[in-house]
């Protein structure tokens, strides 16, 4: 989506693959080369989906910043992560939004020690994975204790995953940031049978009203998680309350342009090109 739109929006554009970019030092000065062509030819670099490469790509960030060039790194380069929720929770409660109680366990005794404290339904997650992955809603001490022998069956260690309540909600929503504003909000619902209601999972969507408190809701997380873009997750319960889970520093554009009838790709392009005209003077 981004590709086509960026070709449509100024006829170019181009997809590079940070594992084809080389690094290096020669005549006393550093260097990214790449294969397909002059890396430097281009005016803006909308840096995404490098969570395999992190070091690397904040190495390729900062080089492109020496060298006068307009990146959208969504700040990767100043929090240096594009997943790490437990952190993300540090940011959003210290912002004062209200979030669900949250543990994140060294070892199996504190993995058993926070459900017990969690209470029953306990919902577990990876603290690193995305689109709803790793996440598990578990009702009883029983199925708690199947976890634990995936876990430990898979060779995971218990710090990969984060412990948490359960929070009876009315609405799922995602809300979409674009340079610190709030520009659209969708309800997202579970498909049948499923517990996560993340689009990449099955769920469906529809477009709902961005009222007020949503979108200062929203935006606050955005601006506590330092993210310039990104999908902010709330959970609305039957009291009319908001519970901040994640801002997406990496979102899909998908669900939204579905649910909205417009092209978030395009609208991600156009903030380049807006960020690029700023950076040189133009209107």
């Amino acid at each position: 989506m981004l590709l086509e739109a960026a070709k449509d929006k100024t006829g170019d554009g181009v997809l590079i693959d940070i594992d084809d970019l080389i690094l290096g030092t020669t005549n006393n000065a550093p260097f990214v080369k790449w294969a397909n062509g002059n890396f430097l030819d281009y005016d803006v670099y909308l840096i995404r989906d490098i969570w395999h490469a992190m070091k690397k790509a904040i190495i390729i960030i900062n080089w492109l910043k020496w060298n006068n060039k307009v990146v959208i790194d969504n700040n990767l380069a100043e929090v240096q992560y594009t997943i790490n929720k437990i952190r993300t929770f540090f940011e959003l409660a210290q912002a004062g939004l209200q979030v669900p109680r949250t543990f994140y366990p060294q070892s199996k005794a504190h993995f058993q020690k926070y459900v017990e404290e969690a209470g029953y339904p306990v919902v577990i997650k990876s603290n690193s994975a995305g689109k709803g992955a790793y996440v598990y809603k578990c009702d009883d001490e029983a199925t708690v204790k199947d976890l634990i022998k995936q876990i430990e069956k898979s060779g995971h260690k218990y710090e990969k995953y984060l412990i948490q309540e359960y929070i009876p909600y009315k609405r799922d929503l995602r809300i979409f940031v674009l340079g610190g504003e709030a520009v659209a909000a969708m309800h997202r619902i579970p498909k049948p049978g499923n517990f996560a209601a993340n689009y990449s999972k099955g769920g469906s969507v529809e477009v709902t009203e961005l009222t007020p408190t949503i979108k200062e809701i929203a935006e606050k997380a955005a601006k506590a998680a330092k993210a310039e873009f990104g999908g902010v997750d709330l959970l609305e319960t039957d009291r009319g309350e908001y519970y901040a889970l994640e801002v997406n520093r990496t979102p899909g554009f998908d669900g939204i342009s579905k649910a909205t009838g417009e092209d978030f790709g395009e609208k991600v392009i156009e903030y380049c090109i807006k960020v690029y005209n700023q950076s040189s003077g133009q209107k």
